[in-house]
């Protein structure tokens, strides 16, 4: 139990809390670049493809209506959702036992799961990094051996 403090003691600790209930605010402001970039790249496109869709130019749901009247669409707008949420419901099935694991294993084991984890999403990237150097190689080796023709005819 924590003894209970008397004149300067207790003034020190009510005015370390009063400090650090002043700092939350500034903390919390510095999510407001982060959170500006992400309404501006995110949202507005958003916002904009909505305004387009009721208002041609003037207020209609026309369009709406047609994608609600056409089979073809609602099929299309059902396999969307379909395959939304099966991938919600594995997503959440498999996520929490394997965020579990790694949260009760070791250093050395969490690093491991993590990288075995990241590795198909990086895939993408590297092959596209390994294609571009390939292509570069070929398109430098193509030129040097240009000049190197051009160097022996003249």
């Amino acid at each position: 139990m924590l003894p209970y403090r008397h004149g300067r003691e207790a003034a020190a600790v009510v005015l370390g809390r009063a400090r650090r209930a002043r700092e939350v605010p500034t903390a919390q402001l510095l999510l407001v670049p982060g959170l500006a970039f992400l309404a501006l790249v995110f949202a507005g496109p958003l916002l904009l493809l909505l305004s387009r869709s009721v208002l041609d130019p003037n207020f209609t749901l026309r369009h709406y209506e047609h994608v609600f009247a056409v089979p073809e669409y609602l099929h299309v707008l059902g396999v969307t959702f379909e395959i939304a949420a099966i991938t919600t419901a594995l997503s959440l099935i498999l996520g929490y036992p394997v965020a579990y694991v790694m949260a009760r294993t070791s250093e050395g084991w969490r690093t491991l799961m993590l990288a075995v984890l990241l590795l198909p999403i990086w895939t993408n990237v590297l092959v596209r990094i390994i294609s571009r150097t390939e292509a570069t190689a070929t398109q430098m080796t193509s030129t040097a051996e240009r000049a190197s023709v051009e160097r022996q005819s003249s």
